[in-house]
């Protein structure tokens, strides 16, 4: 044997370590897209893969087998992998779902923005069942005629509620937010914005402003309140509310009639193809009312450079007709 073979026959062969994917820093200017690419290709390396794409797969697959066996442990034993690839496959699947979700719109968000009620008119906008409207012609109390109509349909309690009304004492009169239906479908300005699980609306009218918790129940030991508890969801084009937790007020059934503590508000939203909205209010009370009162309101986007104002109301001057 000579020099050179046994020198080779006692010298250790060390294979060439594979070399990770450069670590460059993530620009500002780079996407989601390339991002995960990026993480794809480390993540797979330490994960045993040499194809991302198929690492991508098996770590979705993991993510949703995981409950089936428990826990990690389990799921290592199972499929025979090292400890360090199905962690690696976990932080991988961590990133492809989490981007996913961020390039996913959110639910609801068309129907974000600036959104101006459309005027009502004389007759007003709240029918009975029969589809007669309600009008808005005052008497010298501040009765309408569409509460007097109301009247009609309204139980013995109602109506006896009804009798003793106070004009001193009607939410607006006193700078107090109307609450709802009224709230809903006054020609002010309202602004839509998605935070998180909910919805908040804010309206020009006394600068009210509303939370819609999305996808949850009402509590069941809900207190009442002037604003109430509501809840929606959103279904591609359409949103319904339900707000309960109503306090008993003037003004929760109509203009002025009053409603009791077991009102119930339903708005359904609806967009339609000219960009425009129509709404649905339905409002029920098992102890004022009869039958359910229907409203319904037509809701368009704001003008380009419409801007919402939140002005103080003044109750000296809220108050002043009274007087006369």
């Amino acid at each position: 044997m000579s020099p050179s073979q046994k020198k080779s026959a006692t010298e250790t062969v060390v294979a060439p370590r594979p070399q990770l994917l450069p670590r460059r820093p993530l620009l500002a200017h780079r996407t989601d897209e390339q991002h995960r690419s990026t993480c794809e290709g480390r993540v797979a390396y330490v994960a045993g893969f040499r194809d991302p794409r198929l690492a991508t797969r098996t770590a979705l697959r993991l993510i949703w087998s995981i409950p089936v066996f428990n826990n990690l442990e389990r799921f290592r034993v199972r499929v025979g992998m090292k400890s360090k690839s199905v962690a690696a496959l976990v932080v991988l699947a961590g990133t492809t779902l989490g981007v996913e979700a961020a390039e996913r719109p959110s639910a609801g968000a068309q129907f974000e923005g600036l959104w101006q009620v459309e005027r009502m008119p004389r007759l007003g906008r709240i029918f009975d069942q029969t589809g007669r409207p309600l009008g808005f012609d005052a008497d010298d109390i501040g009765h309408t005629a569409g509460d007097y109509r109301v009247r009609g349909l309204m139980t013995e309690a109602g109506q006896a509620e009804f009798d003793k009304f106070d004009p001193s004492e009607l939410p607006a009169n006193n700078c107090i937010s109307p609450g709802l239906p009224l709230i809903a479908s006054a020609s002010y300005l309202q602004e839509w914005k998605l935070d998180g699980d909910n919805l908040r609306i804010t309206h020009e009218h006394y600068s009210t402003k509303r939370t819609i918790h999305l996808d949850t129940e009402a509590p069941e030991d809900l207190r009442p309140t002037r604003a109430g508890y509501a809840t929606g969801s959103f279904d591609d084009n359409s949103l319904v509310v339900k707000t309960t937790g109503l306090t008993a007020t003037f003004g929760g059934l109509s203009r002025n009639a009053p409603s009791s503590d077991a009102r119930v508000v339903t708005e359904r939203y609806q967009l339609l193809e000219d960009g425009t909205m129509e709404l649905q209010i339905a409002i029920e009370d098992e102890k004022f009312l009869t039958q359910p009162l229907q409203m319904p309101v037509r809701i368009q986007r704001a003008e380009p450079g419409a801007e919402l104002i939140l002005f103080p109301c003044d109750v000296e001057a809220a108050r002043r007709h009274l007087e006369d």
